[in-house]
C-alpha cells in the first residue's frame, strides 16, 4: 500500500512559499532535522517572522550576513528588537534611533511582499526578498550580491565614462567645426583685403596725380603763363585719372559688397530670398584672391532662367568655399592648370541643384566612402584638417535639408551634386526613497 503524505510549508529562495511533501515515515523530529539541514546548506540567508513580528525560524547565513550577536538570536525574539539593535549600531544611517525603529515597524506591519537591495556599513550588498505567509507574517531570503553590485557599478561607471568621452568628443568636434568656419572667414577677410589693395592703390595714385596736375595748371593760370598745350595735356591726364578712379573704385566697391554680404551671411544663420546665380557669382568673386595664386579657374553655368531660393545663404557660401578650397588642396597639382565648373539647375519646380565638378586627379575608390567622415584627410600635416567635406555634408543634408552625392574616377576628376529645396523647411536650422521593507 502506497504511503500517504503529510505536508509542511517551507520557503524556497527565489520562489513563493511552496508546499513540500513528507512521507508518513517522516516523524516530526526527522522533519525538523531535515528542515534544519536544508536551511543550513542554503547559499543565502532565510528568516521567518509570524504575524506578531516574532522571529520564528532562521539559518546561519541570516545571522552571518546581518552580523547579529548569538545572544540576541533566540526563538521568538521580536523583530522590533532587531530593528533597535541595527539602528543603535548605525545600520540605517544617522538619525533618531527610536524614529528609525518606529518607521521600520510601521512598514513591517503592512505585511506586503517586497524586494530591495541594502548596502550594509561594511560594504556588503544584500538583495532581500520578502513573501507573505498564508497565516500571517512573512518569510524573507537574503542573497549576498556584493560582487554583482560591484560589477554593475563598474559597468555603470564605464558607461558614464564612455558617454562623457562621447560628449567631450562631440564638443571638441563642434569647436573644431566652428574654428574651421572662422578660419575660412579669416581667409576670406585676408584675401579680400589684399585684393582691394590693388584698385584702392590705383585710385589713390590717380587721385594724387590729378591733384598734382591740377595744382600745376592752377599756378600756370595764376601766372598767366598757361598755354593751350598745357591745358590739353592737363585734360588728357584728368581724363585718364578719372577713368582709373571710376574703374578702380567700382572694382573696390564690388569686392567690398561681395565681402560684406558673404561675411554677414557666414556669421549668421538667417534665411532670406536670393537669386542663386547672383549669389554664387558673389561667393566666387570673394574667392578670387585665393584663385589668383594658382593657374586654376572657376566657371559658372546656368541656370536656364532666374532661380530664386528661400534658404540660408551663409551656409551656401560656406559649402561652395569648402568645395573650392578642397579642390585646390586635393584635386590639382600646385603648378598645374585646372578647371572647376559650378552648374546651377532647377530639375523640379521646388528643387534647386548645384553640381561642382573639377578635372583634377580624382578620388581613389577606397576613399569615396570616407570623404564625408570627420577628420578623414589624405593631407594631414600638409594643410588638410579633414573637416572641409564633413562640413559640406552637414550643410547639404541638415542646413539645406537636401542630399549630396559624389562621383569620381581616378585621373578624370570629381563631381559633387547637391540638391535641395528652393524653400528650406523652417525647422532646418532649429539649431539627444527608502524601501517599504523593514529588514
Amino acid at each position: 500500500m502506497a504511503p500517504t503524505s503529510a505536508h509542511s510549508a517551507i520557503f524556497v529562495p527565489g520562489a513563493t512559499v511552496a508546499e513540500v511533501s513528507f512521507g508518513d515515515d517522516f516523524s516530526a523530529d526527522r522533519r525538523a532535522r531535515l528542515l534544519q539541514t536544508t536551511l543550513g546548506v542554503m547559499a543565502g540567508g532565510v528568516s521567518v517572522v509570524d504575524r506578531d513580528l516574532r522571529l520564528m525560524l532562521w539559518n546561519r547565513n541570516f545571522v552571518e550576513f546581518l552580523e547579529f550577536p548569538p545572544a540576541l538570536m533566540r526563538p521568538g525574539v521580536s523583530l522590533i528588537d532587531l530593528f533597535r539593535f541595527n539602528a543603535t549600531r548605525g545600520e540605517y544611517g544617522a538619525g533618531d534611533i527610536e524614529q528609525q525603529v518606529r518607521e521600520r515597524e510601521r512598514l513591517a506591519r503592512k505585511f506586503e511582499a517586497h524586494t530591495f537591495r541594502r548596502v550594509r556599513p561594511n560594504g556588503r550588498v544584500l538583495e532581500i526578498r520578502g513573501n507573505l505567509l498564508p497565516d500571517g507574517g512573512f518569510v524573507s531570503s537574503y542573497l549576498d550580491v556584493t560582487a554583482q553590485a560591484q560589477a554593475e557599478g563598474e559597468t555603470r561607471a564605464a558607461k558614464e565614462r564612455a558617454e562623457q568621452a562621447f560628449a567631450d568628443l562631440t564638443a571638441a568636434q563642434d569647436r573644431l567645426l566652428k574654428a574651421e568656419k572662422m578660419a575660412s572667414l579669416g581667409g576670406l577677410v585676408a584675401g579680400v583685403a589684399h585684393e582691394i589693395n590693388t584698385p584702392v592703390g590705383i585710385a589713390i595714385t590717380s587721385a594724387s596725380t590729378l591733384a598734382m596736375e591740377t595744382e600745376k595748371l592752377r599756378r600756370l593760370y595764376a601766372e598767366d603763363n598757361m598755354s593751350q598745350e598745357d591745358f590739353e595735356r592737363f585734360l588728357g591726364v584728368a581724363a585718364e585719372a578719372a577713368r582709373l578712379l571710376v574703374v578702380s573704385t567700382a572694382r573696390a566697391g564690388e569686392l567690398i559688397h561681395a565681402f560684406k554680404q558673404i561675411a554677414v551671411d557666414q556669421t549668421s544663420a538667417e534665411r532670406r530670398d536670393f537669386d542663386l546665380r547672383e549669389y554664387v557669382d558673389e561667393v566666387l568673386l570673394s574667392l578670387k584672391p585665393a584663385l589668383k595664386k594658382t593657374r586654376h579657374r572657376v566657371m559658372v553655368e546656368g541656370p536656364p532662367a532666374r532661380l530664386m531660393v528661400d534658404s540660408y545663404p551663409g551656409a551656401l557660401a560656406q559649402l561652395l568655399t569648402n568645395l573650392v578650397i578642397n579642390a585646390l588642396t586635393h584635386a590639382f597639382d600646385p603648378e598645374g592648370t585646372g578647371t572647376m565648373i559650378v552648374t546651377l539647375d532647377q530639375p523640379e519646380p521646388d528643387q534647386a541643384e548645384i553640381r561642382f565638378s573639377d578635372d583634377g586627379r580624382g578620388i581613389p575608390e577606397n576613399h569615396l566612402s570616407k570623404i564625408f567622415d570627420p577628420f578623414f584627410t589624405t593631407r594631414r600635416g600638409s594643410g588638410g584638417s579633414g573637416l572641409g567635406l564633413h562640413i559640406v555634408y552637414n550643410i547639404a543634408t541638415i542646413t539645406l535639408s537636401g542630399q549630396i552625392s559624389v562621383y569620381s574616377q581616378t585621373g578624370t576628376g570629381t563631381s559633387f551634386k547637391i540638391r535641395f529645396p528652393c524653400m528650406s523647411p523652417k525647422s532646418a536650422l532649429a539649431p539627444v526613497p527608502d524601501s517599504n521593507t523593514p529588514e
